[in-house]
């Protein structure tokens, strides 16, 4: 009896140890549990308005790769802020198994017209419930007007009658200006255009050919006029030798006025 009984023990015991060594083969085969990461490229941390951002995400890790990625962009301190989103879902049969992957799971572009700090955020769910979450930050910033006084070209010379003076200028869209005649008793010079669009004009005058003067009244300044009427206009730089203004003007416009006069 006692033989019997110390064989079924033993029996027991062989079970249990050939059960418990499959359990560690199974265990070595899979030692990994479940996991992910998230990988953001392509995005830069500085942009300007209307800038094309682009960026892709990369999955990575050990599981089943089955699941949702979705990313948002946020505007911090702005709970008004329409965010762009996008997803991507991976279908999976039923029972899918373990295994190592790495893939691209998700690419976007877009533009913002807004500036300020950014929050790009990106997140993967899986069958598991296991989520991933990861985000980045960025700027948009203003993008940089360019006129003649930034990049100190100046595209277009006109010679000035009455005065053995050249004049520097930029004129936009398909507009023209045609000749410069300076009005030396009225201190005026005249300018001629062509325009078949409203459009901006930017000159640059010597100060020896035309300034404004102080008296015992104070300084002078600048007026202007298109085809006789007042039009609005802003210095933009100023040199000792020469200033330079920004003038708009109206489709049809034939002459502008510049006007240098003195307190009285």
């Amino acid at each position: 009896m006692k033989t019997l009984h110390l064989g079924m023990i033993m029996g027991i015991s062989v079970i249990a140890l050939t059960s418990f060594g499959v359990f560690i083969e199974k265990l070595n085969e899979h030692p990994e549990q479940p996991y992910i990461n998230l990988f953001i490229t392509g995005l830069k941390e500085n942009y300007t308005v209307n800038d094309p951002v682009s960026f892709s995400v990369t999955l990575a890790g050990y599981g089943t790769a089955c699941g949702d990625t979705m990313a948002t962009i946020t505007r911090e301190n702005d709970s008004k802020y329409q965010s762009p989103g996008w997803a991507n879902q991976i279908q999976c049969v039923a029972n899918p198994s373990l295994h190592d992957f790495r893939f691209a799971a998700l690419s976007a572009n877009t533009s913002i017209n807004q500036t300020g700090n950014y929050v790009l955020t990106v997140s993967f769910d899986d069958l598991f419930e296991h989520q991933k979450t990861v985000k980045q930050k960025f700027s948009v910033f203003a993008s940089k007007n360019t006129t003649i006084f930034d990049t100190g070209i100046y595209p277009f010379t006109v010679g000035v009658t009455n005065a053995n003076f050249t004049i520097h200028y930029n004129i936009s869209g398909n507009n023209k200006l045609l000749d410069a005649n300076m009005d030396l008793q009225s201190k005026s010079l005249v300018l001629s255009l062509q325009s078949t669009n409203n459009g901006t004009l930017i000159v640059s005058i010597p100060r020896a050919l035309l300034d404004i003067q102080k008296n015992d009244r104070g300084m002078g300044g600048f007026y202007m006029s298109a085809d006789g009427y007042e039009t609005t206009f802003k210095e933009i730089h100023t040199t000792l030798n020469d200033r330079v203004f920004s003038i708009s003007f109206q489709n049809g416009t034939k002459n502008i006025e510049i006007i240098a006069y003195e307190l009285v």
